[in-house]
């Protein structure tokens, strides 16, 4: 459920910077481009990376939006870090319990 909701959220930041709609003079009313206000929309408004403007218009903070880019990067590269150091450790492991390891083979 949660990578829907991260990968809705990537669009509706994509459509709102495609449609220039990064402040208060160029908000949209997201429903006229086919923009739900789901869960993902609404999580969106609760970390203030789009804001409700006047007359049910809504605007993407450009600078969180990016922000928010950043973080889930980095999020991403630390996940992909500890994935492999754990297939690492199990090779390892592996390697060593099975007693076929190098240093017995070798000496």
């Amino acid at each position: 459920m949660i990578p829907v909701i991260l990968i809705q959220q990537k669009k509706y930041i994509r459509q709102f910077e495609k449609l220039a709609a990064t402040s208060s003079d160029s908000a949209i009313v997201p429903e006229e481009y086919g923009i739900r206000k789901s869960l993902a929309f609404n999580k969106l408004l609760r970390q203030q990376i789009i804001t409700e403007g006047d007359d049910g218009r809504y605007y993407l903070q450009k600078l969180r939006a990016d922000e928010h880019r950043k973080k889930r990067r980095e999020i991403l590269i630390v996940l992909l870090i500890v994935i492999i150091s754990a297939l690492i450790l199990l090779a390892i492991a592996v390697d060593y319990f099975s007693g076929d390891t190098l240093l017995h083979i070798a000496g």
